[in-house]
């Protein structure tokens, strides 16, 4: 009997001391940013994950190379990253965030990603490369899902005009079942969706027009 009594208090315990790990658990953080720009997307790290597709957005090819998962070693360690190649005339890129069920003390229903904060376009260039990352728990997730749409543009800075050549959608979700992030495949956008983002981006690049081919 006292055996039993011993034994229930033991796993009484540890059921006790797990739970609470568990409550206390939260992922990696982001690594150190290699010095190669494009090795930190973990597409060069580990070929074995590397995925690639091409999709269509309007008329233009999308070359999209992506890992679901990063490696631990990654600047985003088990997030996912994506790497972006299009066809057509183009200069900039352009990336709009929405998540849902967002927990933070500020939200956005849509919010333009940019770097420097405050310059409304991602980056310059003929390539987009992302590799998001931010801190949850098993208990805490500050967003079921974050989604992002990428557009590659071209921009005339002279006559302030913004010149879509397409773009494809993608993302992560945080389930609650799962302890790592589950990747939001790449898809293709329209001229729908660029239009509805449009409305957003106009705000942060007063004065210009959006114009097609």
């Amino acid at each position: 009997m006292i055996k039993k009594i011993i034994i229930g208090v033991i796993w009484t315990i540890g059921c006790i001391v797990l739970g609470v790990k568990l409550a206390e658990w939260k992922n990696l953080g982001p690594n150190k940013r290699p010095t190669d720009e494009r090795s930190w997307l973990s597409i060069i790290y580990d070929d074995s994950k590397h995925q690639h597709v091409v999709l269509k957005s309007m008329e233009h090819d999308f070359d999209v190379h992506y890992v679901k998962n990063a490696k631990p070693n990654c600047f985003n360690p088990y997030f996912p990253a994506v790497y972006i190649v299009a066809t057509g005339t183009y200069d900039r890129w352009l990336h709009i965030i929405r998540t849902t069920d967002c927990r933070l003390d500020q939200c956005y229903a849509a919010f333009i990603d940019t770097w420097p904060e405050g310059y409304p376009f991602y980056t310059w260039g003929q390539s987009f490369s992302d590799a998001p990352i931010i801190t949850y728990g098993l208990m805490y997730k500050p967003w079921s899902s974050w989604v992002g749409h990428v557009y590659a543009v071209q921009v005339d800075e002279e006559n302030k005009t913004i010149q879509c050549v397409g773009g494809i959608s993608w993302g992560y979700q945080l389930p609650w079942w799962s302890l790592r992030p589950v990747m939001i495949l790449p898809s293709a956008l329209t001229e729908n969706d660029w239009q509805t983002d449009w409305n957003v981006f106009e705000t942060a690049l007063p004065g210009y027009k959006n114009i097609k081919e």
